[in-house]
């Protein structure tokens, strides 16, 4: 069976880069996409280089709550792609409002949107060494932005 790619994204409330602790927790971004069907959080491409997201086939995601030091939820996505490319009015529902302050603002940013369509509450925690990633098959050890890995398939 072929392995599928999912991403791993960290979601720290306390990280210096963030202006409202919202964008980084996980909570109003759940409430959100119950309420919209869906619900962007945004990651720095790679190297800060505006360039495509060269992983657009990845449909399943994780998130690694920094405080907590575990992947609690995992998510079903429907594309990732550069913000200044998502170009429909209609996604503008899917942007919480802890993230609506800066959208049009990093339109020449090199930030890629995540498209999320439903949370997953993971049946017990996972530590980042249970996450393998897809490049090397080492076990992961740290996430600050985003990593790759190889879909351990966690329900």
């Amino acid at each position: 069976m072929m392995q599928r790619k999912a991403i791993v994204i960290a979601a720290n409330p306390n990280s210096p880069r963030v202006r409202d602790p919202d964008i980084g927790r996980l909570e109003p971004h759940i409430k959100h996409q119950k309420e919209y069907g869906a619900v962007f959080w945004d990651v720095f491409i790679a190297g800060l280089r505006d360039t495509q997201f060269k992983h657009p086939d990845i449909k399943v995601g994780y998130f690694y709550e920094v405080p907590k030091r575990a992947v609690e939820y995992k998510t079903d996505i429907e594309y990732i792609k550069r913000i200044k490319e998502i170009i429909d009015v209609r996604e503008r529902r899917f942007i919480p409002d802890c993230r609506r302050g800066y959208w049009d603002d990093v339109k020449q940013e090199p930030l890629v949107a995540v498209k999320i369509v439903k949370f997953h509450r993971l049946l017990r925690p996972y530590a980042l060494n249970e996450f393998y990633l897809w490049s090397t098959a080492n076990a992961l050890r740290r996430v600050q932005n985003y990593v790759i890995v190889r879909d351990p398939g966690y329900t």
